[in-house]
């Protein structure tokens, strides 16, 4: 009876070192990916036989680029080939430049003025809300009437590679000298920057060619 007892205990002992050896084949933990850099942390969850899959969302205080944590998270297993999600940071949803610059083509042998707001990202947008005197007419291209005059963007002066935009505006059609609001909102995504250091914009009115302004900023370390 003690050799069964014996023998039935060695087996229990077996099956359970089987068992282990089974699970961790089959199931891998997930390392501490935290604040590694994207491509690291791909490379570094494929070297272990799982699927990377990215997800990107904003943070406060973790630089873009660099995960902010996993799913499941560091420490728990995975099986051997499931997916491994990474969130990835863009950065903080909402900041302000550091500081800006504005120049501009006077739209005539007279002379333009503009001010403007310091620069805000939010949600992957960028806004500049400036105030225009020009020394002539200006009626703006609105082919909607929605309120929103016609313009495009691009980060190159050349202007070889741009998108379209939309501004608001107070009303279409101004006087000689009189201000008016103007507010740019340039989807960043479809720029192809998240901190663009130059904006050189076209704005579309009627009976003259593009009216000109460029921006030149600086951003913060984030």
């Amino acid at each position: 009876m003690k050799k069964r007892g014996i023998a039935v205990l060695v087996c229990v002992l077996l099956a359970i070192c089987v068992a282990g050896l089974f699970y961790r084949y089959q199931y891998i933990e997930i390392p501490d990916l935290n604040a590694v850099d994207i491509s690291t942390a791909q490379k570094a969850v494929s070297s272990k036989e799982l699927i990377p899959a990215v997800e990107y969302i904003y943070h406060p205080t973790v630089p873009e680029g660099l995960v902010i944590r996993t799913k499941p998270q560091v420490g728990e297993f995975a099986e051997r080939y499931s997916k491994i999600i990474l969130y990835v940071s863009k950065g903080p949803e909402r900041y302000v430049a550091a500081d800006a610059e504005i120049s501009w083509y006077n739209i005539s042998d007279k002379k333009d003025r503009w001010t403007f707001s310091m620069p805000l990202v939010s949600a992957d947008v960028l806004y500049i809300d400036c105030t225009a005197c020009f020394a002539e007419e200006v009626a703006w291209k609105d082919n909607y009437r929605n309120g929103k005059l016609s313009g495009g963007v691009s980060t190159t002066e050349s202007f070889k590679k741009y998108i379209p935009i939309e501004a608001q505006y107070d009303k279409r059609v101004h006087d000689a000298y009189e201000k008016q609001r103007i507010v740019f909102a340039i989807p960043l995504e479809e720029l192809g920057s998240t901190h663009p250091d130059a904006c050189y914009i076209r704005l579309y009115a009627e009976g003259r060619e593009n009216i000109r302004i460029n921006f030149r900023m600086t951003w913060e370390s984030i």
